[in-house]
Parts: structure tokens; C-alpha cells; sequence
């Protein structure tokens, strides 16, 4: 398979253990449709190790908002179907999808590709598409600071 240069900056974040910035995907955004894809965050620190062998490419994962997260006010966990948490959707996309998740929006994430012998932040990849409703104002979260900037179409 021949990939381009962007292509592996895209798959592996580029970085680099001296890095402290990392390239990340940005969310598509057209008319009322958006889909974004990232790595699971936190990974280490929960149970996806113990369920690694159990999640299948394709399967669908749930989220939950974590409002009293200390360290992301926006935080969203991602779950497998059975409800075992397996990290963080990364703070980069969090505000995007609490607010989502909060208007109540159809969404469908599910397991884009499983790597069991990566690094914990590469190990779990996740893709989501889905349609913002009425009550979604895309200039407000636009225009929100600790929002991502979207690529808009």
C-alpha cells in the first residue's frame, strides 16, 4: 500500500518522544454532517487490556459525559457495548462531541482498527459520523476558545 507523507503523520500523530505537539485529524464538517476519527485516550489506565482480544473492527462504542473530570471540564468516556470504559475520547475532540452528546444529536462511533501490540495511546481507533440537529449553533462552538477549529466544507 503506497502512503503519502501526511498519510503517516495522520496514522501516527507524529510524534516523536522529545514532541510536544502531535498532528491530529480534523473534524469534517458539511451542512449538518460531520465524521472524525481518533485514538482513545487513557487507554493504560483503564480496562482495555482486559477486553482487548474482545473488540472486534466494527464494533459500535458507546460514550458517556464526564462533567466532574478534574482535568477536562468536557470530558466524554468511551465505552465498549458491554460498558467496560476503555479511555477518554481525547481532550482535542472532547468539547466537539460533549456538546453532541448534550444536544442529543444521531451519532454512530464504532471501531475503526484495533493495534494490540501498540503503544497505549495508538492502540484503539476510533471513527464517528453523524448529523448535528437544530439545536447545535455551529458558530458558537466555532467560536468557543477551547474548541477545535473545524474544517468546514
Amino acid at each position: 500500500m503506497d502512503s503519502t507523507e501526511m498519510d503517516v503523520l495522520r496514522a501516527t500523530g507524529g510524534i516523536l518522544a522529545t514532541d510536544s505537539y502531535e498532528f491530529v485529524s480534523p473534524i469534517f464538517v458539511e451542512d449538518n454532517h460531520f465524521d472524525l476519527d481518533f485514538f482513545v485516550a487513557g487507554w493504560r489506565y483503564y480496562g482495555g487490556e482486559c477486553v482487548i482480544d474482545q473488540l472486534r473492527k466494527g464494533d459500535v462504542v458507546d460514550f458517556s459525559l464526564d462533567p466532574e473530570n478534574p482535568e477536562v471540564p468536557k470530558a466524554v468516556l468511551v465505552m465498549s457495548v458491554n460498558r467496560e470504559k476503555l479511555g477518554y475520547i481525547p481532550a482535542f475532540y472532547s468539547g466537539w462531541m460533549f456538546e453532541i452528546l448534550k444536544k442529543k444529536c444521531n451519532y454512530q462511533a464504532t471501531i475503526e482498527s484495533i493495534h494490540p501490540q501498540a503503544l497505549p495511546h495508538r492502540k484503539l481507533n476510533i471513527s464517528i459520523v453523524g448529523d448535528m440537529n437544530q439545536s447545535v449553533n455551529i458558530e458558537d462552538v466555532l467560536n468557543d476558545k477551547e474548541q477545535l477549529r473545524l474544517v468546514m466544507c
